[in-house]
């Protein structure tokens, strides 16, 4: 047996030994003979007999201090043990820790990081060349410090690899975490690291192997695949709310155009009749006691009124064509405030007008008085007595901007979309009909405009926006409006 050994181990590239029940050298393969050289006394005798006949393995050192680890290979029935001997980072021959030299060549030449780790104590064992491919640090200093690989982690990533680490050395799950590392040179790379448990004969962990992949292209692909559905996704979300304001704005359209039309029949039903009683009113006016005068006088007005109101219905239903004026808006805004500066009288608001539109334009003058007088005589009604009702117009590149702004107390954010819709009116009490908002929606749309409405706790804007053109003596009949000779 001990000659068949000693071939065994004469033949054998590992560094091996087969020592007696006391610890003395027997036999050592010729690697073990060139790892140990003028150490050979460290292992025969009783240097480590007593823990290599309880434990695994242990550990010498040489005269400059360096360690040279035993591990027990196996247990002869005779009490003979058979070690293996290397030296942390050690390749004898060319060959891996131990010189497993088939292996070496696969863990020397993937590109995934493998390591071999002792558990007590904390020694890194073996690394693999393609740390520092990923990393770009030396093995050194993990066989120096087990845990230098922490210095690369990222530092949103170190809490969580910390917290792993420490459950793992507790005896915890093994680690399996995905991780950034952060280069000498700064740049930042995806890593996959795993741990594997070797048990001894008892079934306790002596040992821990691991790897480590650059999942870096993995995860970039992941990220891109994300930021792809995500961006799927708001365009799916974009077109969805277009849908449904298309659906909004048709609905909207159908349920206008029903209205407008039965209240052009009521209309058309009411104003003949309503015209005959106004001039049977104007004849009686000889024939009353002079002290009962005031109330046709009373009646008369409220005949204008219901007049106002029909007037109001048939516009809804034929809003005014757009025909293209040559007039500057300063000049339409001022005629605006003369004529409602007795209804701001009547209600203690001052109007104020502010144009920045001096030059003569191409404007559908009839809508936009229809319209400024709808939303102004809104606003007059709307604000408390002494407070000021604001016009202002500009042009912001071939666009014009109306703004009408009250101080009035806002409308609820609850009825914002409800107030352009026809016969809705918050204004009961003063007999308020519900169209006037409906009118200027109608009127900016006929102008290829957009009205917007912006309120807060105190007082709201109503911003009309329309496209406009600026006029010259010059301009030609073909631009959609009038030429100069016709609008004389």
């Amino acid at each position: 047996m001990t000659q068949a050994l000693e071939a065994l181990l004469g033949k054998r590239q590992a560094a091996v030994a087969l020592l007696d029940g006391g610890g003395r050298v027997v036999t050592l393969s010729p690697a073990a003979e060139r790892l140990l050289g003028p150490d050979r006394p460290l292992l025969d005798g009783q240097v480590c007999a007593g823990r290599l006949s309880e434990e695994q393995g242990c550990e010498l050192r040489r005269a400059n201090g360096s360690p040279i680890t035993v591990e027990v290979l196996a247990r002869l029935t005779d009490g003979r043990l058979l070690v293996e001997l290397w030296e942390d980072g050690n390749l004898p021959d060319g060959g891996p820790v131990g010189g497993h030299d088939l292996l070496y060549q696969v863990t020397e030449h993937i590109r995934e990081v493998m390591w071999l780790r002792s558990i007590e104590p904390n020694r890194m064992l073996y690394v693999s060349r393609a740390y520092e491919e990923v990393w770009e640090r030396s093995r050194e200093e993990l066989y120096a410090d087990p845990t230098a690989f922490l210095r690369s982690v990222h530092p949103d990533d170190l809490p969580r690899v910390l917290a792993a680490y420490r459950v793992q050395l507790e005896g915890g799950p093994f680690f399996d975490e995905e991780y950034r590392i952060v280069r000498p040179d700064g740049a930042v790379r995806w890593v996959w690291a795993r741990n594997f448990p070797i048990l001894d004969a008892e079934g306790q962990p002596v040992r821990v192997a691991g790897i480590a992949d650059d999942v870096t292209e993995r995860k970039e692909l992941e990220d891109r695949l994300q930021q792809h559905a995500a961006d799927l996704e708001a365009r799916v979300e974009e077109r969805t709310g277009r849908i449904r304001e298309l659906e909004r704005q048709r609905v909207e359209a159908e349920k206008l155009g029903a209205t407008a039309r039965m209240a052009a029949r009521i209309a058309h039903e009411i104003n003949n009749p309503l015209a005959g009683v106004k001039n049977c009113l104007r004849l009686l006016e000889g024939a009353v006691d002079p002290g009962k005068a005031e109330f046709l006088a009373l009646a008369e007005r409220e005949i204008d009124r219901i007049g106002r109101i029909v007037h109001q219905m048939l516009d809804l239903h034929r809003p005014e064509e757009r025909v293209l004026d040559r007039a500057r808006l300063s000049d339409v805004l001022a005629s605006m405030r003369l004529l409602l500066d007795a209804s701001a009288r009547a209600h203690e608001v001052h109007i104020a007008t502010d144009s920045r539109c001096e030059e003569a334009m191409e404007i559908p003058v009839g809508l936009v008085r229809q319209l400024l007088y709808n939303l102004i005589q809104n606003a007059i009604e709307a604000s408390p007595p002494g407070s000021t009702v604001r016009v202002s117009a500009h042009e912001e590149g071939g666009t014009v901007v109306i703004e009408v702004s009250d101080e009035g107390p806002g409308i609820a954010a609850g009825l914002k979309e409800q107030i352009f819709e026809p016969f809705f009116t918050t204004k009961s009490e003063s007999g308020g009909l519900g169209l006037g908002l409906s009118i200027c929606k109608g009127l900016v749309e006929a102008m290829d405009g957009d009205l917007e409405v912006e309120s807060g706790q105190r007082g709201t804007t109503f911003r009309v926006s329309f496209p406009a053109g600026r006029w010259s003596p010059s301009a030609s009949p073909d631009r959609g409006g009038p030429s100069a000779e016709q609008r004389e």
